[in-house]
């Protein structure tokens, strides 16, 4: 169960410090924003285009480390910029570059594969879903993750 159960539920499921957003928010904000947002996967190194057949002039990137969104940007002389022309793809090589740099240092949590521990009785986990399934058998939320 996701917890939604009523027009305004969403809105107070988003705000818990718990949950975190992902596709379905970056939609909504790229329609927002009328600005097409690039998610630059760092495990995968796919790219994820919101906002794409909505004919919007600009677009922004973020790049996704399994866990967080973070905004990229390019470093000027006035300061970091963040929205960029659709029609540049030499911002989305330079993105396709640093997503690969951070690939290569191994910069983000395979959600499916890391290794973790229960803080609270010490067992062993690999995953999301097996911390997920722990913690629905056990009531123990608080998780280590180790190497």
């Amino acid at each position: 169960s996701s917890g939604i159960n009523a027009e305004y539920g969403y809105a107070e499921w988003i705000q818990k410090t718990e949950v975190w957003g992902g596709g379905i928010e970056i939609a909504v904000l790229a329609k927002h924003f009328a600005t097409e947002i690039h998610v630059v996967d760092t495990q995968s190194l796919r790219i994820d285009k919101f906002g794409q057949n909505l004919f919007f002039s600009d677009k922004t990137y973020v790049i996704y480390d399994g866990i967080h969104y973070d905004p990229l940007y390019e470093e000027t002389a006035s300061g970091p910029v963040t929205v960029f022309p659709v029609e540049d793809v030499g911002v989305e090589n330079a993105a396709m570059l640093l997503a690969s740099q951070a690939k290569k240092a191994h910069n983000f949590t395979d959600l499916a594969n890391f290794s973790l521990k229960c803080g609270s009785c010490g067992t062993g986990l690999k995953g999301e879903s097996d911390a997920r399934d722990h913690a629905k058998k056990t009531g123990h939320m608080n998780f280590e993750e180790f190497s």
